[in-house]
Order: C-alpha cells, then structure tokens, then sequence
C-alpha cells in the first residue's frame, strides 16, 4: 500500500463512523444493518472532507461492541442513532456462564468484514488506511456474560473467567483473520477492549494482554496491522504491558471526565510503537466559537510534541450528531501543526 503511519501522523484521524450518517441523511440503524449503505455513508464523509482539503487518511467500519454476541447465542438491538447493545447475554440464554458455547463465526454475514472490504474495493491500494474494528477478548467475553457478573467472577472463579475469554478469543481470532483473508494485506484490525480499561496491571496481564496477543499475532503474519483501542480509566497503569502485545499502533480514550493524560501514557509506549487519542468524542457535538476546536487541537499536539510517535486523534468514535465544523477544525490545526514544525 501506498499508505504509511507517517502520513496518518501529519494528518490525524476521527473514527468517523456514526457522524457519517450526517450525509447520506440515514440513521445509525440502518447503516449497522446495511453494509452497502454503511460503505456509502463513509465515502460520502470522506467526499465532504476531501472537498474542505482534508481528505480522510484512516477509514473503518462503524464501531460495533455487541452484534459478535450473537454468534453465541446473545441478543441485540439497534437503537436509531447510536450504538448497538446487548439486550440478552449469551450466559442468561444458555442458563449459565458454564453453559455459554463456543462461537458460530460467519465471515459472509460478518457486516464489519463486508464494509471493510467494500471500502478497500472502492478505494484500491493507494486510498487511506482502511481497517476493521472488532472487539477485544475480554470486552466480548463481558458482553456474554454481562459485565457487571464478569468482574465479580475474576476475584471468585478466574478458571471459569478464563474458560469464556478463551471462547472469545478463538472467535476473534477468526474474525481478525477472515478481516485480512477477505480484504487484503495492508488492512488493519483494531481490536477494542474498554472492558479490560476497568481492570488493575495483574488483572490485566491474566484477563485480557496474553488473549489480545493471540488476535494481534496472525493478523500481523497475514500481512494486516494490528492495532489496539482502550478507552478505559485504568489504562495508565498497565501502559508498559501494552508493548507486549503485539500492537503497531495503541489508541488511547479521554477515561472519565478527561482522567487519562495522554501524555503520561506516552512515556510508558515504546518509541516504535505508534501512540494515538484522545479528545473527548463528546466535545464534538458542541458549540464553540469559531477557532476554538482548532486551539483545543494544537493544545494537545503542543502537549505531546516530544513524542514523535504521537498520532492526533478523538478518544473514541465520534458520536453520530458531531459537528462538521469542529471535525474541520481538527484536521486543520494537525496540518498547521506539522506544516510549522517542517
């Protein structure tokens, strides 16, 4: 591919997804039940970007942390504008934890495989970085058996923990695999795991880091590049574990009420491992006085400008009413930032 890190880290990315909904004039539902709609949606945000000067260098599917649930027997719904959510855990249909079974994965109804690949046909080798977002082992494995239940479980029964991650693991694994299969070397996977954001280092290291690994490794052997999102609190206290991983690049959220210093975390990631986040996705849907997003963007480049390894980005995916004007703003305070230091 045309495309590298360094080109994405003098133009910073937004995940776009839901927003892009804004110009097709369609709903989050509809666009997470049609992936030809979807593909259609994210082109079109990119049109509108590229026409404003700021052509978009990183593109992926709408993120979705609850429909893999029901290849294990879980039940989902589809709120109009917003995110997907599990409505019945695979555990409470199975009767218990013990019970859940292993995952039917599908990569022809895989939606996020099906984007994915409609976006690298229609933009070829030389377009932007197009990946797929899937979850992370121990984020599914909570999605199961309801996160709440999952957590209380890692101090009572690890072995029974351990039993369901690796159940989602070997899920993943297909998924992350078939997303390079389908789509073609130079695609990226970033496997999501905000659950495991909520656990200590030793929790950490024995629930999620040994299990995302195994995702990250087949992915990089098949030609794709993994990548790692986390938007979780406690995140700054395992950062160093996350070199471990297997991760080209490691994206960072904002935490609760802004408590992550992304800058702290970047003294924690190795200086070859790309580093990227975090402003908060819900700053977004607000007003602002013109030129106010663009000084908020250069605070935070300002703030990480000894860490060269450093790509601007949002906390997390943009949530579907974020205001274009604000996503301006941010490209052109990244382009200004680098078009100064050169």
């Amino acid at each position: 591919m045309a495309f590298n890190m360094q080109t994405l880290a003098r133009t910073g990315f937004l995940f776009v997804g839901k927003s892009s909904t804004q110009f097709t004039g369609t709903t989050v539902r509809a666009n997470m039940l049609d992936p030809k709609l979807q593909t259609r949606s994210l082109v079109s945000a990119d049109r509108f970007f590229t026409e404003k000067g700021h052509p978009l260098q990183l593109i992926t599917p709408m993120m979705d942390l609850a429909t893999a649930t029901k290849g294990f027997g879980g039940e989902v719904r589809y709120p109009e504008n917003a995110a997907p959510e599990v409505i019945a855990f695979a555990a409470d249909v199975a009767g218990s934890i013990d019970n859940v079974p292993n995952g039917t994965f599908d990569r022809e109804a895989d939606n996020g495989i099906q984007v994915t690949k409609l976006l690298r046909d229609h933009y070829g080798n030389d377009g932007p970085f197009i990946a797929n977002c899937i979850l992370g082992p121990f984020s599914l494995a909570a999605r199961l058996a309801g996160e709440t239940d999952l957590l209380t479980r890692t101090c009572d029964d690890p072995e029974k923990v351990i039993s369901l991650v690796e159940k989602a693991t070997d899920y993943l694994v297909k998924q992350a695999t078939a997303t390079i299969e389908v789509c073609g070397k130079g695609t990226g996977v970033i496997v999501c795991e905000p659950t495991a954001g909520m656990l200590n280092r030793w929790f950490a290291a024995t629930y999620s880091n040994p299990y995302v690994k195994k995702i990250m490794v087949p992915v990089k052997e098949k030609g794709g590049i993994p990548t790692y999102h986390n938007c979780g609190d406690s995140v700054p206290g395992f950062a160093d574990t996350l070199n471990d991983i297997g991760a080209e690049m490691i994206h960072i959220g904002n935490g609760t009420n802004n408590c992550i210093n992304i800058a702290e975390v970047a003294t924690s990631i190795a200086g070859n491992i790309w580093l990227s986040g975090n402003l908060n996705p819900a700053l977004f849907i607000q007003t602002y006085e013109k030129g106010a997003f663009y000084q908020m963007t250069l605070a935070m480049l300002r703030s990480m400008g000894g860490f060269k390894n450093y790509i601007a980005s949002c906390g997390c995916d943009l949530p579907f009413d974020a205001r274009p004007e604000n996503m301006l703003e941010f490209f052109a305070a990244v382009r200004d930032f680098y078009a100064e230091a050169a």
